[in-house]
C-alpha cells in the first residue's frame, strides 16, 4: 500500500499529509450561540433600471 502511494504522489506531500492526520487535536473552544435579528430579504425595485440598455442596438434616438 505505502510503495503504490509513493508511486502516484512525491514523499514530502505524503508525509505532509500523514502527519496532518495524526496530529489532528479535536477544536474544544468553549462558544455560545445567541439570536440575532435576521437581516431581512430585498427587495425588487419597482422601475426598469436593470433592463435600461437591454436592447441597445436600434434604441438609440437622433
Amino acid at each position: 500500500m505505502a510503495e503504490g502511494l509513493l508511486e502516484e504522489t512525491d514523499a514530502v506531500t505524503l508525509l505532509s499529509a500523514a502527519l496532518k492526520v495524526l496530529t489532528k487535536e479535536p477544536d474544544r473552544t468553549s462558544i455560545t450561540l445567541t439570536g440575532e435579528k435576521t437581516l431581512g430579504t430585498k427587495k425588487k425595485k419597482s422601475d426598469s433600471a436593470g433592463q435600461r440598455g437591454y436592447n441597445r442596438i436600434g434604441s438609440s434616438k437622433k
